[in-house]
């Protein structure tokens, strides 16, 4: 564990949290009134009929099969929706293409610009900028593009820019949280320092500043879907070896009362001798870091004592990762049989629940809802967690992302090229 009284983290704070104080006052007895509705309507539905039950019961069972029927069901083909060419607007570079989603509309982004391009096709909106490498962290609603190494941070929702933010030192790493408050790290030489801003770029004050020659050098960090807890990598150098450890913040009460550190958790020496190459909240109590030679899912339920949930081990070289708020999955070279590969996918709880092994060369891996999509050029390969492969298609283009396009039509897919986007539905 971390020795908290040598760390020197300096963190000012001011109340980001507080509660409004505008919002309507209710009366004492509001909770007894709502509890009554609640014992009423639970009443009304044990008083139904036998045959309105037996109704009831078994409309949710059709549901439950037409949703399993066309998660776990294989596909030959896609048919064509609609298809959108990127032409005319700020995001039409050909260098540095990458897409996002954000509630049922296609992001796209590059150098030079963005675009949204709603369910039906339409571009909603789109900005200019210029950035050299651009960036982009979601959550929710919220999105921000910034470059590392630059000072501009531009931030985002579905309806287009909200504001924009100069920084005084060049950017590292920037997450945002499902409000709008964006953490950000900076470069300042010598030291290193996560400041944070509201949704309308108002900085706040909260301040986490590293000496390098003391506290190590922060290599990623996080921040849960609420923005109340940070989760921060940190390497070092001791007895001329390089280790890492993981630090917990907390914004919220519970932070308060450990003291003006606001550090909740840490965990040294379990990551002596190793690299942590990436930290994820994947939602407000799941948090996840990998390193060489495995993965590490910390819960944060009991929020003054954050915990590991499991750590799992990884022999073989880890190639690609990619995780949603369901799944984490990782491929490895595969040393065992004939394939080149080995994709594993794990719950929440650490728990693997997929495997499958592949020889052919890939450019990209995602996964999104119980999805997972390993492309290659122009060939996908689509797997259901866990059901198995359900389509293995050659497409006409190179493609650059895939998600689908909602969470009840299971079946439909945005899928981008260099220079559209189309929605297709999966056909037998």
């Amino acid at each position: 564990m971390i020795d908290f009284n040598k760390n020197k983290n300096i963190i000012k704070f001011d109340d980001y949290l507080n509660k409004d104080d505008s919002l309507p006052k209710f009366k004492n007895n509001c909770h007894k009134k709502n509890s009554f509705k609640i014992k009423k309507s639970i009443k009304s539905f044990f008083d139904l009929s036998k045959s309105q039950f037996i109704s009831i019961i078994l409309l949710l069972v059709v549901f439950v099969i037409i949703i399993l029927y066309f998660n776990f069901r294989k596909y030959n083909d896609i048919n064509i929706l609609w298809k959108y060419y990127y032409t005319n607007n700020y995001s039409n570079s050909s260098g540095n293409i990458k897409y996002l989603t954000i509630n049922k509309s296609i992001i796209r982004y590059t150098n030079d610009g963005i675009t949204l391009v709603d369910e039906d096709g339409y571009v909603k909106w789109s900005v200019a900028y210029n950035l050299k490498n651009p960036i982009i962290e979601k959550q929710n609603n919220y999105f921000t593009i910034s470059s590392i190494g630059e000072n501009l941070i531009l931030i985002f929702n579905e309806n287009g820019l909200i504001t924009q933010i100069e920084t005084q030192f060049p950017i590292q790493k920037i997450d945002i949280s499902n409000t709008g408050t964006v953490f950000v790290m900076l470069d300042g030489g010598d030291s290193s320092f996560i400041n944070v801003y509201d949704k309308t770029g108002k900085e706040l004050d909260i301040i986490i500043k590293s000496l390098l020659s003391a506290d190590g050098t922060p290599l990623d960090f996080s921040i849960s879907d609420d923005g109340t807890q940070l989760i921060v990598s940190y390497g070092y150098i001791e007895n001329e070896a390089f280790n890492t450890r993981i630090v917990i913040y907390n914004f919220d009460e519970v932070g308060k009362n450990v003291g003006s550190s606001r550090i909740v958790g840490g965990f040294d020496n379990e990551f002596k001798n190793k690299y942590i190459a990436r930290v994820k909240f994947i939602n407000n109590t799941t948090a996840i870091c990998f390193y060489d030679g495995g993965l590490t899912l910390f819960s944060t339920k009991i929020q003054f004592s954050p915990k590991i949930i499991k750590n799992i081990i990884i022999n073989n070289t880890i190639k690609s990762i990619a995780y949603n708020e369901k799944f984490v999955v990782v491929i490895t070279d595969n040393n065992n049989d004939n394939a080149n590969y080995e994709l594993k996918a794990y719950d929440m709880n650490g728990t693997e629940v997929f495997n499958v092994s592949f020889n052919e060369y890939y450019d990209n891996l995602l996964t999104f809802s119980n999805y997972i999509a390993i492309t290659y050029e122009n060939k996908i390969k689509l797997y259901s967690i866990p059901k198995g492969l359900i389509l293995d298609k050659s497409l006409t283009d190179s493609i650059f992302y895939i998600n689908n396009k909602n969470k009840i039509l299971f079946n439909e897919f945005y899928i981008c090229t260099e220079n559209y986007v189309e929605c297709v539905s999966l056909i037998h």
